[in-house]
């Protein structure tokens, strides 16, 4: 069944897919090629596309319930970063002021993880005697 000659030409998504599940379903590389006026070459490269897509999305995954929580925390951090930002902006003092609060805060408590520039300097500690 040979089209008539105006339709061959560019092809289509479709077009390209139908020539492929023609070749799918058995048909010779030849007759469809002779059908279509396309190459060999290029209906073997378009089976080959056709192929390499179908199997990467059988490879997907369907989404999960830790996916669909991740989307909903994210959408809340963004929500509340802007909300955040605005704050912010009015008032950029505010990060660095909150900053040395905390580590004033880790400083009165003795914390450990106190940074060391607020840290008093170190006093020498008297020797021990040695027991004997």
């Amino acid at each position: 069944m040979a089209r008539q000659k105006e339709d061959r030409g560019r092809f289509s998504s479709k077009r390209k897919m139908e020539a492929v599940l023609r070749l799918l379903k058995g048909e010779t590389l030849e007759a469809v090629s002779r059908d279509l006026g396309v190459t060999a070459a290029k209906l073997s490269e378009w089976r080959d596309e056709f192929l390499k897509s179908a199997e990467a999305e059988l490879k997907s995954r369907e989404p999960s319930a830790a996916d669909d929580e991740n989307l909903r925390l994210k959408a809340k951090v963004d929500e509340l970063t802007m909300e955040n930002g605005d704050t912010m902006i009015a008032r950029p003092h505010a990060i660095h002021s909150t900053r040395k609060t905390a580590e004033e805060r880790l400083l009165q408590l003795g914390h450990r993880l106190a940074p060391r520039h607020l840290l008093p300097p170190a006093t020498a500690q008297p020797a021990l005697p040695l027991a004997g």
